[in-house]
């Protein structure tokens, strides 16, 4: 989201807020090739979205949030999800003893931050993002926020078999690929836990 990334280089965030929740992003500067821990800003504050109880493993039905008006989004804001290679390669180093489509900095459990990145019609619309140490799923939603443009707005979430599905609107991000983001939240086990999430996998559906 331009000049607002990568709060893992502890950098000073700066607060948004959409659709009621409070996304949360900041100025990137990943310098090293190994992070130790997956800190957050001490200021970030985000109350999750009350929803229908669910049992262990099964699906609640979508919490909806209101839409909020944008006005002149800022397509070259784009440098995280949705953005095209030159703007994602500014901002992300890969590491070049992993995978393609891993990037740094690398976590103490040997994984990567990003994994699996693929730009789709020339953007980053496909990756998974790791979590390390694990947070709760109030936290990461800050985590999805620094992913985002600006003007991005969480509209859904949903539990889904092994996770919880959180869709992403974004009229910047509309504009220039025609799609919203869909963010499933993952714990290392089959079953989903909301205070024990250590993945993210991004992915585009097209805007309705």
């Amino acid at each position: 989201m331009g000049a607002m990334r990568g709060w893992r280089g502890g950098a000073v965030p700066a607060v948004l807020v959409a659709g009621g929740l409070v996304l949360t992003a900041c100025t990137h500067s990943s310098t090293a090739a190994t992070a130790t821990t997956h800190r957050r800003p001490a200021t970030t504050k985000l109350t999750a979205p009350s929803t229908t109880a669910a049992s262990p493993g099964g699906t609640a039905p979508p919490t909806t949030h209101p839409t909020t008006t944008t006005t002149n989004p800022a397509v070259a804001d784009i440098t995280g999800f949705g953005a095209t290679k030159a703007a994602w390669d500014a901002g992300h180093t890969p590491d070049p003893d992993a995978p393609k489509g891993s990037y740094w900095p690398r976590y103490a459990n040997g994984e990567d931050t990003y994994q699996d990145v693929r730009f789709i019609r020339g953007r980053a619309l496909s990756y998974v993002e790791n979590v390390y140490p694990a947070e709760t799923a109030a936290q990461v939603r800050a985590v999805i926020g620094d992913e985002m443009p600006p003007d991005a707005r969480i509209v859904s979430e949903a539990r889904v078999p092994g996770g919880e599905k959180v869709v992403v609107a974004s009229a910047a991000l509309q504009a220039a690929t025609g799609d919203e983001a869909v963010v499933v939240m993952r714990s290392p086990g089959a079953v989903f836990d909301p205070g024990d999430v250590t993945s993210l996998t991004y992915s585009a559906v097209p805007a309705r």
